[in-house]
Order: structure tokens, then sequence, then C-alpha cells
């Protein structure tokens, strides 16, 4: 990903610099709410969904990631390292309290999810699981996906990507401090059994 500021290059100067497999876009306008976590990088709401051995998708969790202060991207690990939040699943709210996987899991001090308002921020959490669990049917393949949300300046959940080969679910583990679920477990039991 490069972020080009500034005058349009021509056509031809994108091309000798790039090659000619691009794509050129502005940069996302994202909800206020989201934005306060880091203003620099799209925050994203990452929803887990898997098909059970009865071929049901399930939601087995999900967290809202954004990037550190002056980073792009809200990759949890490697050197861009962001923050991970829990998210309430009934209701939308986010947590107050980050994680950060830089170098191990450790909870990032003085962070907090509400932008410094004092008003918690909550997501339309409900409308993007249900995007997800309905557009799961069309990658019948794969059985676990992680889903990256986008929310556009009104508040409304955008699919940004899919995930399809193992989309960070052991930070999941860390961002809300458990186990693995009884759901996980025995999604990796199946696993085991084919191999």
């Amino acid at each position: 990903m490069h972020f080009i500021s500034g005058e349009l290059a021509a056509p031809n100067q994108l091309l000798s610099r790039f090659g000619p497999d691009f794509t050129v876009q502005s940069v996302f306008a994202q909800s206020p709410a989201m934005a306060a976590l880091n203003s620099t990088s799209v925050n994203t709401l990452r929803i887990f969904t898997l098909r059970n051995a009865e071929g049901i998708v399930e939601h087995v969790g999900s967290m809202v990631r954004s990037g550190s202060p002056g980073r792009r991207r809200d990759n949890l690990s490697g050197s861009d390292a962001g923050y991970g939040y829990p998210i309430d699943y009934d209701t939308g709210v986010v947590g107050r309290r980050a994680i950060t996987y830089k170098p191990f899991p450790a909870a990032v001090p003085g962070t907090a999810s509400d932008g410094g308002d004092g008003a918690p921020l909550v997501l339309d959490f409900s409308t993007a699981l249900d995007l997800a669990i309905t557009l799961s049917d069309r990658f019948p393949y794969s059985d676990f996906l992680g889903w990256d949300f986008v929310f556009d300046a009104g508040g409304s959940p955008r699919v940004l990507e899919v995930n399809i080969n193992w989309p960070g679910y052991k930070l999941l583990n860390f961002v809300y401090g458990s186990d693995f679920t009884p759901t996980q477990t025995a999604y990796l039991k199946r696993l085991a059994a084919k191999s």
C-alpha cells in the first residue's frame, strides 16, 4: 500500500512506479467515532465466522482494530503493531482497554476507545454481523473467515475485505484475555482430524 499526496501523477508515471497492477483511490472517510481511535489509520471491526460441522455459519468472535499513532495500518502484529479492543456483542460498545502484540500481548496504558470525550464508542455491530454471516455462504469451501468492516462517515458498516487464511484468530484471545472457547476448540479438533 502506498500513499500519494499532492498533485496526481500522470498515468505513465504511475505505471513506471508501480507496474500495471495497481488501484488508485481516495482515502476512505471513516466515521468520526472510529477515527477517534487513531486518525492516521482506517480502523476496522474484525468479525470471525466459522462454518460448523453441520454447515451452519456461526459468529465465534470479534474485535475492533486501530493503528497506533502516526501509523496507517490497523494490524496488531509486526512493525506497525496497532491496538485491539474488545466489543460487547449485544450492545456494540467498544471496550476501553486496548491490547497490542508488540513484541508480545500487552495492555496499552492510557488508551481509551472513547476518543477522549468520555462517551462510549458504539458501533452498528448487529448489522455488520448479519452481513458477515450472510456473505459467508459465498465462500462454501472456507470454514473459517475473518471479515474486516469499516464504518463510513454516517456510521454504516461496509465490508473492506475477507481474510480466508487463519485471519489473526489468536489475537482475539489476547484482546479478551481468555483461552479458546468451546467453539474454537471444536473447530481445531475438526482440523486436526482432517490432517
